[in-house]
């Protein structure tokens, strides 16, 4: 018995220390997989984008107004406008002014983490 939860112990710990990780979710955006499938979003989070993508960065899926929200975060950035990205699923960006994205917060509702750096 020990074993076994020593080996749990030591799986679940594993797991825990990459430094990227990916949380599966069912569809989003059409696609079981938008990191890998959504070409632009794959080009934004490998750093490929406008911005550089910091350890502790997030994305995260939302539904408002009835479509998907993706909104990428890069606490770590010291660029302004690359702290909080939101993006519809072709890739388009949207809330350019804080009170868009203030409205998007308060009314946003399906939360998924869908990546982690």
């Amino acid at each position: 018995m020990k074993k076994i939860l020593f080996l749990l112990i030591i799986s679940v710990v594993n797991q825990s220390c990459k430094n990227e990780t990916e949380i599966q979710s069912p569809l989003v955006c059409g696609v079981m997989d938008p990191i890998k499938e959504l070409a632009w979003l794959d080009n934004i989070l490998s750093g490929n984008g406008d911005c550089e993508i910091y350890g502790g960065a997030s994305l995260y899926s939302y539904r408002y107004k009835g479509v998907t929200v993706l909104n990428l975060r890069n606490p770590a950035s010291s660029l302004g406008i690359c702290t909080e990205l939101y993006y519809d699923c072709s890739g388009k960006k949207l809330f350019s002014t804080v009170k868009e994205q203030n409205n998007f917060k308060a009314r946003r509702t399906d939360e998924k983490l869908l990546w982690k750096k």
